[in-house]
């Protein structure tokens, strides 16, 4: 009889966050792209998703032999967000409280430590996961982060979609609903391929069912979804100094506010005045939307697997010097398996096929095709 143990049997995280409620995982193991449990004999990578949005965000991720060869990919629902139940509001939720919720969930799957990704506001939850739990995180991945603080117009456009959200649900105005998922992507993630429009188009969907409530639960759908987005804050330099993990910050440079990238520079800035023995790099990526994991796997993923140093990255390039701008043509894929097949709990139809994508292609011949990403400089 083998000795090598079994993986963790578990659909949700048997050990509840604070605030008592399950986080949904999706899981993948190399055996089992929708698998109930981790295998312990593997490390880990764990995915931080967007507000608004979901773990399928990382689909492109999960599906890549970069990163299934070797390791368990999970990526975590937010309370509010995706399969994870909202509970009773908590008196103070921030982007801390979900790195606390992380962690927790971690636990429960017995992941002890792991690389973590994080993109857009899932950024800023890996950053504090990162801190606040400093021996959990092996290497940190931060894309699309965002500024510390936001200005004036972003301020109050959260502040009306906060309302909107609220009225849309308590009047069951599907318009508007599909309206602030549109708006997302559409600032996002445009200009939307065929690929991604469809999956713009199953979020709507997914909206749609999850958000019909009471005006209790109404308010409840907002304030898990805004509050935290709303009251993120600089990490302090003493909540910086404890991050012990080597960092890389991809970040897109055509397409993104100033301040985006100035932040982005900021950060790495501090945290390298800070640290001797770990270093944070800045990568700026001609090109790319601020959901470049969802638009342009082809581009970011061979960056974030030659970090992490996943088997099946040993024959890329190394990564470019830091400084060194990245450009390469965006190629969305579709999922292999179709949302509802792996999510459940909503009745979606599989979408139209504008066309094949690389991603078809991919799930056709069952290998990966390496892109040659051009850097300049």
């Amino acid at each position: 009889m083998s000795s090598r143990p079994r993986p963790v049997p578990m659909d949700m995280v048997s050990v509840l966050p604070p605030a008592g409620v399950p986080l949904h995982a999706h899981i993948s193991t190399p055996s089992n792209s929708t698998a109930t449990g981790i295998d312990p004999t593997l490390p880990s990578i764990v995915f931080c998703h967007p507000t608004w949005l979901d773990a399928f965000f990382f689909y492109p991720q999960t599906e890549d032999p970069l990163f299934t060869d070797g390791y368990n990919l999970v990526a975590f629902d937010m309370r509010g967000h995706g399969l994870t139940a909202r509970g009773p509001r908590s008196k103070h939720y921030d982007a801390w409280s979900v790195a606390d919720d992380i962690a927790a969930s971690m636990d429960g799957l017995g992941i002890r430590a792991a690389h973590v990704v994080g993109v857009a506001f899932g950024a800023v939850v890996a950053a504090n996961l990162a801190s606040a739990h400093s021996e959990r995180v092996k290497t940190l991945t931060l894309i699309s982060l965002p500024p510390n603080v936001d200005d004036e117009d972003t301020a109050m456009g959260y502040a009306e979609c906060r309302e909107a959200l609220v009225a849309a649900t308590l009047a069951r105005d599907v318009d508007t609903m599909d309206a602030i998922t549109q708006a997302t992507f559409a600032y996002d993630a445009g200009p939307l391929s065929p690929a991604i429009r469809e999956v713009r188009d199953e979020y709507m969907v997914a909206a749609r069912e999850r958000l019909q409530a009471s005006p209790e639960e109404a308010a409840e759908a907002a304030f898990y979804v805004w509050e935290p987005v709303t009251t993120r804050r600089p990490q302090t330099t003493e909540e910086m100094a404890r991050i012990s993990a080597p960092v890389l910050i991809l970040q897109a440079a055509a397409n993104e506010e100033p301040t985006f990238t100035e932040d982005a520079q900021l950060w790495a800035f501090r945290y390298n005045a800070l640290h001797r023995n770990t270093r944070a790099q800045v990568h700026m990526i001609d090109n790319v939307g601020h959901f470049m994991t969802l638009t342009s796997p082809n581009v970011v993923n061979p960056l974030v697997a030659k970090f992490i140093g996943t088997p099946a990255s040993a024959g890329l390039p190394p990564l470019p010097r830091v400084g060194a701008r990245i450009s390469g043509p965006s190629e969305p894929r579709r999922p292999s398996t179709p949302r509802s097949a792996t999510f459940g709990g909503f009745d979606m139809a599989v979408p139209f096929t504008h066309g094949p994508t690389a991603g078809d292609a991919m799930d056709r011949v069952n290998v990966y095709v390496d892109v040659v990403t051009e850097v300049v400089g």
